[in-house]
């Protein structure tokens, strides 16, 4: 029995996506790692710089892709829509080889569609995905049945670009306690009504009638794109007896709204 796996590595999408200068994983190494590009100019371009830090050659294709992040924070490829750049972005070359030890320029031009665009924040990426045969064999000793893995890795480098100033701005809803597996979790959406990307990091803490902290944590930085929301489950520790009337306290900050944080309160009694 044959099976194949496509695992694509989103894990080094989630570093660029924190501003790194550079991409660094196992024999390749990407730069820049994060692309911003200013669309009030008619077309741009430029060039990334994949590096061979191994021993051996490697083949690679470059693609255009689209992506967005799910309402709990999981990255997920989509075909292109309203908000991409996917289709307006080529590359080359677009298949190559690696020497070992050695790089690559890979040029991109961004030409956007259309006579009139429409002022606000499109992105998508670059995927570099590898061509180089990667088997993994294994047995299921249950079944007694063998199987090999063709595992083919890619890595996601984000293109986010602007026409005019794109707006900034957010709305705070259902916030409450949910009862899950006998744990209960603070949770709120947060949702990105303007038309550029938003950066959400804070802290959260429970806080009892004579104005003790009992629990306290980070909100640990997440990405809301341009139109769409973010739920936010933040844990309480299972081991705080929680007992009568308490506040939760939530102060978060969105740096491109504003880097003082907004505070929000909910009365809740266990």
């Amino acid at each position: 029995m044959s099976l194949k796996l496509f695992l694509r590595t989103f894990f080094f999408f989630l570093i660029a996506c924190c501003f790194q200068t550079t991409i660094v994983l196992a024999e390749v190494s990407i730069r820049p790692a994060f692309l911003k590009i200013d669309l009030n100019q008619k077309r741009a371009n430029g060039a990334f710089t994949i590096t061979n830090t191994g021993d051996k050659p490697h083949r690679y294709r470059i693609m255009s892709s689209h992506f967005i992040f799910t309402e709990t924070g999981m990255l997920k490829k989509i075909k292109p829509d309203a908000d991409s750049l996917a289709t307006w972005v080529k590359f080359n070359p677009k298949e190559f080889t690696l020497p070992p030890k050695s790089n690559r320029n890979i040029r991109y031009t961004l030409i956007p569609r259309g006579k009139i665009i429409p002022k606000k924040e499109y992105w998508g990426a670059m995927q570099l995905a590898s061509l180089d045969k990667n088997i993994v064999k294994g047995r299921d000793e249950e079944k007694n049945i063998g199987f090999s893995l063709d595992v083919q890795a890619s890595v996601l480098v984000p293109i986010f670009a602007s026409k005019g100033e794109p707006s900034h701005k957010l709305s705070f809803k259902e916030f409450h306690i949910n009862r899950q597996d006998n744990n209960d979790l603070i949770q709120f959406t947060i949702k990105n009504k303007g038309g550029g990307r938003l950066t959400i990091s804070g802290k959260y803490q429970v806080v009892d009638n004579g104005g003790s902290t009992v629990v306290a944590g980070d909100i640990k930085a997440a990405y809301i794109l341009s139109g769409k929301h973010r739920i936010f489950s933040l844990p309480i520790s299972p081991d705080s007896s929680l007992s009568g009337d308490y506040t939760i306290k939530i102060d978060y900050i969105a740096p491109q709204i504003s880097n003082e944080p907004v505070t929000e309160t909910l009365k809740h009694r266990w």
